[in-house]
């Protein structure tokens, strides 16, 4: 798993993105969410190949 930080959130887009160790920014779904999340939360998230690129998956707060 990487270790990330949410940058930002946008519930009217449905997506947000996080900044991973290598300041790396990846986005991420709302709908494939199982916790709450806000920007500055501390992450741990899997990385998927996505239709536009690289997507975290399995979000959890670290």
């Amino acid at each position: 798993m990487r270790k990330g930080k949410i940058l930002s959130v946008s519930e009217i887009h449905g997506h947000g993105t996080i900044e991973d160790e290598n300041q790396q920014e990846i986005t991420f779904s709302l709908a494939n969410l199982q916790v709450n999340v806000n920007v500055s939360d501390e992450v741990l998230f899997d990385i998927s190949m996505g239709a536009s690129g690289l997507v975290a998956v399995d979000i959890t707060l670290s």
